[in-house]
């Protein structure tokens, strides 16, 4: 799809997250199931085979089953002897590494129509997760790519402008009652909705409040990421924020109303990912493309689509290995290397890399 047709599709979609929202609404609920964006964004749950613990958002990027979610999603559900911690003090070069949970897996659930009214739900493993530290990101990838339309977003590297406005979408309200629903039965597609498993999609819509370019907090969010004057209700965690032209510009990441005294979240930037490296194995017809192609290939390939933004990154060489280079807005009111500059009101870094 070219570059017009992306950008009036993603237009599209912003469009139709208007729907069961009333006037004045911030957060409104979508429709539980069915709606377009759900072809996109997935409920993300760990689960060892036979039951389900919902654990937050995840969403398709490339129409191959190439997905993101937060990484504290992961490291928070498993817990501290539930995962094969990455060993992170390496060059930047080896940081993207493979996570492996000791205890069960990851994996996401999407419906489909059955009747109308009633829809059938499939849980879906996830076959790889990539940790891509500083940032709170991680990239998934599931062999089931073929097992149902996808519809993946676009990506944008670009650095949000303080003062628009983003749209962020989620789950949240899991409820699993009894934690009885059948695993198999849902990977076979037999368990009909609503009824064995319920949750509310959401939207939530803010304004850009702060970006910072290296950090926030020693100990809490440890990548460039910006501030947005929403409290985002949990289980969204994980979950895309469309800028507002419908590209992805950021992934949900924390709750931050403690440190700026009103309802205020953190959402991670992407342009940190830029070099990590996600091991896969896909059949595009025209391309096969397997091992660990860095997230730059796969945009080059077209397996992932973005705005075009990733043209103004640079890629220097460092003794830490190579580093993605993003340029600071001309503008910058609110912008800040860390929530300790915007304290001291100091100006930001002009160049920030991770």
């Amino acid at each position: 799809m070219c570059f017009d047709g992306v950008a009036a599709a993603m237009s599209n979609l912003i469009t139709t997250l208007q729907t069961g929202r009333q006037q004045g609404e911030s957060t409104w609920q979508l429709p539980t199931w069915g709606h377009e964006a759900a072809r996109a964004v997935y409920p993300l749950f760990v689960t060892d085979g036979t039951e389900l613990r919902p654990i937050g958002t995840a969403f398709c990027v490339g129409a191959a089953g190439l997905m993101i979610t937060a990484l504290h999603n992961v490291f928070e559900s498993c817990g501290p002897d539930g995962i094969r911690h990455p060993t992170f003090g390496g060059p930047l070069d080896s940081r993207s590494q493979t996570l492996t949970l000791r205890r069960g897996g990851l994996a996401f659930l999407y419906h489909q129509a059955a009747a109308e009214g009633a829809y059938t739900a499939h849980i879906r493993g996830l076959d790889s997760t990539h940790a891509c530290p500083p940032s709170d990101l991680a990239f998934t990838f599931t062999a089931s790519r073929n097992a149902f339309p996808w519809l993946a977003l676009p990506l944008s590297f670009a650095i949000p402008q303080v003062g628009s406005t983003v749209t962020c979408i989620g789950y949240t309200g899991f409820t699993v009652p009894n934690r009885t629903v059948d695993v198999d039965l849902l990977r076979r597609g037999e368990v009909t909705l609503p009824g064995a498993y319920s949750h509310r999609f959401q939207a939530v819509e803010a304004r850009v409040k702060h970006v910072f370019t290296q950090t926030f907090a020693r100990g809490f969010l440890g990548a460039p990421c910006f501030s947005i004057d929403a409290d985002v209700p949990g289980g969204l965690s994980g979950g895309p924020v469309l800028n507002e032209a419908g590209f992805v510009c950021g992934v949900v990441s924390a709750g931050a109303s403690s440190y700026f005294a009103e309802p205020s979240s953190l959402v991670s930037l992407i342009f940190p990912t830029f070099l990590t490296r996600i091991r896969v194995g896909m059949d595009l017809g025209v391309v096969k493309i397997s091992g660990s192609p860095e997230l730059a290939d796969l945009i080059g390939a077209g397996v992932v689509r973005t705005d075009g933004s990733e043209r103004a990154l640079a890629v220097v060489a460092s003794d830490e290995g190579r580093m993605v280079c993003a340029p600071c807005p001309d503008d910058r009111t609110c912008i800040y290397d860390d929530f300790a500059g915007l304290q001291a009101g100091s100006a930001p870094t002009k160049i920030f890399r991770r």
